[in-house]
């Protein structure tokens, strides 16, 4: 377990595996939707391939929202971290993957 998950408390901690594509992330945004701003989630992507660009665009809409739960993103290749910047989604929202990761 990464010693970030073992430092900060969540309400949930998520691992999302498999194809993310538009569907997976409507589904992920309905459900941080449902969530209160004062909980806290972090959403693991190490396990999941073939992010779609069109699915990150998706969540990014749910990362922006005014009342939202604190959402921690890790396990993400360069081009998924790249991209959500590029949506407006920055700072500690996202945990960049270990130095000896294969640039994504």
């Amino acid at each position: 377990m990464d010693a970030r998950k073992d430092e900060v408390p969540f309400d949930a901690i998520l691992e999302i595996a498999g194809p993310f594509d538009a569907p997976a992330a409507t589904r992920l945004r309905k459900f941080l939707a449902e969530l209160s701003p004062d909980r806290s989630v972090m959403l693991d992507f190490s396990h999941a391939r073939d992010i779609s660009d069109l699915a990150l665009a998706t969540l990014a809409m749910a990362l922006r929202g005014p009342r939202r739960p604190r959402v921690l993103l890790t396990g993400m290749m360069r081009h998924q971290e790249r991209m959500l910047r590029y949506l407006g989604v920055d700072g500690p929202v996202v945990e960049p993957r270990g130095a000896g990761d294969l640039p994504g």
